[in-house]
């Protein structure tokens, strides 16, 4: 079973979802930092569980990214809806996000 390093993954997709929305996003850098650390912090115990479960094949990959996309449909975006961004763009954040953490566990 596979430790998930939450810190490095947190900073990973920070580091990838900045580098997608630099130019529109840059001025609400701190505010995307925010609410990605606070899902990453809040979704560790289940990310790692589902990689354990997915790791000793108990699930599917389709059922772990299942499972993912669900807690990121639940992701709460407070720093940046307090800035006003649109739901659509909040909603692109949040599918980039889902495509990177799904990314980055299905390598380990």
């Amino acid at each position: 079973m596979a430790t998930i390093d939450m810190a490095r993954l947190s900073q990973t997709v920070i580091n990838e979802v900045a580098s997608l929305f630099k130019t529109e996003m840059q001025k609400y850098a701190k505010e995307l930092e925010a609410d990605t650390r606070e899902f990453i912090q809040s979704s560790a115990q289940d990310l790692q569980r589902w990689t354990d479960l997915l790791e000793k094949g108990e699930i599917t990959q389709k059922d772990f990214e299942g499972l993912v996309k669900g807690r990121v449909d639940l992701m709460k975006v407070t720093a940046l809806t307090k800035k006003g961004i649109a739901k659509i763009k909040l909603d692109k954040i949040k599918n980039e996000i889902f495509l990177i953490i799904i990314n980055l566990l299905i390598k380990l």
